[in-house]
């Protein structure tokens, strides 16, 4: 492993910390050089002032005590020998993971699903001393006692104990940060109104449409604009039109396929991806353009049955996106300057 590394002029009770990876992370005591990715960059906290200097070669070198080390680390810590066992662990892994987890192989705190490949991954990396940074970005699970899963950044490094070459983990659950960026996600690709896809995800989707390998896939591109709803604007209130748009989303998404896509991509306009030859589209399109029934705003103000223009456009051969978006943007314009609640298919 090297020479073991301490802090001159600090005892092993006195904390400091170690950027380990991204995150800081508070330790004392005796450290391996390889678990720390710059040595001389070791900050001991702006109440230390003048630093501490990090020597390899100052006094007496041991090596390090499992239980002390993962006991003064600020999150869930595990030691784990060459064997998989876990050798220490502090409150915090034991909070974690619901359980005292000293003495387990550390595969029984993966999902039982994955245990067989993280086996395999620990032994190569075991055997090459391999280290792997907090915030690196591979997608880690845990499970809990119950055998609940749950996602997790984890940091590994090799470290020198008195029991031999181990492993040191320290691990945060990610849990509410993957919800929060989950939730990020959907609110950037939907419209907020509708909850369909906005065009942001309608981007997304022709890409996937139109990719290679399956770049000659048949699909027919529907463009819809509800008639009408200017004036049931002025007669309902925008509550009143709003209503009439989720309303009318739902329809749509009442007709889509789990192959096809659809978005809402102005105010009274949507666009519909739909998978499959031509003649799949035209039988989606059918059902789109209405009547529906009678809406009612405020003091008693009321539009009749709305409808819907809708122009559709078939793929030709290999044609990509923007050509096909504007076939079908064209056939639409037909089909309102023809008075709308009908449909019209572009030559």
């Amino acid at each position: 492993m090297g020479s073991q590394m301490r802090v001159e002029g600090r005892t092993s009770a006195q904390p400091m910390q170690v950027r380990h990876g991204q995150f800081p992370v508070e330790a004392s005591g005796w450290y391996d050089p390889g678990a720390i990715r710059d040595p001389e960059t070791i900050d001991t906290g702006p109440a230390a002032r003048p630093r501490h200097r990090v020597s390899a070669s100052g006094g007496r070198s041991t090596a390090l005590d499992p239980a002390v080390l993962v006991s003064a680390l600020a999150n869930a810590a595990l030691v784990v020998g060459g064997d998989g066992r876990i050798t220490a662990a502090n409150g915090l892994a034991d909070s974690l993971f619901e359980r005292t987890v000293v003495g387990l192989l550390i595969e029984e705190l993966v999902p039982e699903s994955r245990r067989a490949a993280h086996a395999v991954v620990r032994q190569a990396s075991t055997s090459t001393g391999q280290t792997r940074p907090m915030g690196s970005g591979i997608a880690v699970q845990g499970a809990r006692a119950d055998g609940t899963a749950f996602p997790a950044e984890v940091s590994l490094s090799a470290i020198a104990t008195r029991n031999g070459p181990a492993t040191l983990a320290i691990v945060i659950d990610t849990t509410e940060l993957v919800a929060r960026l989950a939730t990020l996600q959907r609110e950037a690709l939907h419209d907020p109104l509708t909850n369909l896809g906005n065009r942001a995800a309608l981007r997304l989707a022709l890409d996937a449409f139109f990719a290679h390998p399956v770049s000659h896939r048949p699909v027919t591109a529907i463009a819809i604009d509800i008639d009408g709803l200017r004036e049931a604007n002025r007669r309902l209130g925008h509550g009143g039109g709003d209503a009439l748009l989720r309303a009318y989303a739902n329809r749509l998404q009442s007709v889509v396929r789990p192959d096809d896509f659809v978005a809402r991509t102005g105010g009274d306009e949507f666009l519909m991806l739909c998978a499959g030859p031509p003649e799949t589209g035209r039988a989606v399109a059918a059902r789109l353009t209405g009547p529906y029934r009678e809406r009612r705003g405020r003091q008693g103000a009321s539009v009749g049955p709305m409808t819907a223009s809708v122009g559709i456009a078939a793929r030709r051969g290999r044609e990509g996106a923007s050509s096909l978006l504007v076939r079908a943007d064209g056939a639409l314009l037909a089909a309102k300057s023809a008075g709308g609640c009908r449909v019209v298919e572009a030559g």
